[in-house]
């Protein structure tokens, strides 16, 4: 039993290591804007940090075809809104964790008017179906639906949905230094701790 444990732990903490982590900064420059706009070769298992750092935004997951849209699948990921103070010296943070890591996977702000006018973000977009063709899709669009919710006054709407989304929390400035441990890793070495101390 101790050796199953064991083996569980040491399975999960390798899949961890080998995970990569990337932050895209939403807001950056108190613009209405994705940094960077997409990311290629992202993995399965790989965590992609959003960051948000100005003004009201909010991240969803949407179609190629229809790029301000809440994607219907469920469940769904959405961050909610995150209103970010200007002269904020904490950011709020809401991480996903890809699960499928060959087909591309499409993003928006969730405040239609931002999406409309281009921001948005993609994961592994492909010679068929390019970042540039997906921005344009969203300028174009005119049979966008309101997306779900409204704005929190206070920022801290909490995300919606599961799945593969970790949490929303706050974080330091980039470039801080800072930390910030989502639930999934926590329970990971929480884990390797549990079988350090049976071990012992």
């Amino acid at each position: 039993m101790l050796f199953n444990t064991v083996a569980v732990a040491a399975l999960a903490f390798a899949t961890l290591a080998q995970a990569v982590n990337y932050t895209v900064i939403v807001g950056k420059d108190n613009q209405n804007v994705f940094d960077p706009t997409s990311l290629s070769d992202v993995k399965a298992g790989d965590f992609i940090d959003f960051l948000f750092v100005s003004k009201a935004h909010g991240v969803g997951r949407s179609t190629f075809a229809d790029p301000c849209t809440q994607n219907a699948e469920t469940p769904q990921i959405n961050s909610g809104f995150q209103e970010i103070a200007a002269n904020a010296s904490e950011y709020k943070q809401y991480t996903v964790q890809i699960t499928n890591g060959t087909a591309p996977q499409w993003f928006y702000c969730t405040r239609v008017a931002h999406c409309k006018a281009g921001m948005v973000f993609a994961v592994n977009p492909n010679a068929n179906r390019t970042f540039a063709a997906f921005q344009a899709n969203a300028v174009g669009n005119t049979t966008t639906t309101p997306n779900p919710g409204t704005p929190a006054g206070n920022g801290t709407t909490p995300a919606t949905g599961g799945g593969d989304q970790t949490n929303t929390g706050t974080t330091n400035p980039p470039g801080s230094g800072a930390l910030s441990v989502t639930a999934s890793r926590a329970t990971v070495l929480a884990v390797l701790g549990l079988v350090a101390g049976l071990t012992l």
